[in-house]
């Protein structure tokens, strides 16, 4: 998927991180049996999330890395942002129909994303970072290695 694409959308001066892909626990490449459109529709979503709530000067990062869960092998993708976080409110039932503390968009976005996650057996999640600053938005896709 070519992240650069996504990133040409914007002009403003935040700053994408890709550093921790190359350091991440998963080596050499995987096989995931995906909807290719549907996963850059919940990349491009999250991004563009980020983004909307970043000011210039921000740093978006993005994270790969690796769980089992069940026996299962997943890889955890993260975007990791440093804007205002997530008002506490709205952050347990931000998954869920027309649920948005924004003035652009009807709340319909992170539903879909996670409709999506689902249907390719994997789950998202978000919290807040702990610095205080921006939000963590992490979802997982089973693989075969």
């Amino acid at each position: 998927m070519d992240l650069h694409t996504v990133i040409n959308l914007y002009r403003c001066k935040t700053r994408i991180d890709y550093s921790q892909l190359s350091n991440s626990r998963i080596h050499g490449s995987f096989l995931a049996q995906l909807d290719k459109s549907r996963i850059a529709q919940v990349v491009y979503n999250l991004l563009d999330n980020a983004f909307k709530f970043a000011t210039d000067g921000d740093t978006i990062r993005i994270i790969l890395d690796v769980e089992f869960t069940n026996d299962q092998k997943c890889a955890v993708i993260s975007i990791m942002d440093s804007g205002k976080g997530i008002d506490m409110e709205i952050l347990p039932k931000l998954f869920t129909k027309f649920t948005t503390k924004s003035e652009k968009g009807i709340g319909l976005g992170l539903y879909i994303t996670k409709s999506i996650i689902e249907a390719h057996s994997g789950r998202i999640w978000v919290k807040n970072n702990v610095n205080g600053t921006g939000a963590t938005f992490s979802f997982t896709l089973p693989y075969n290695p």
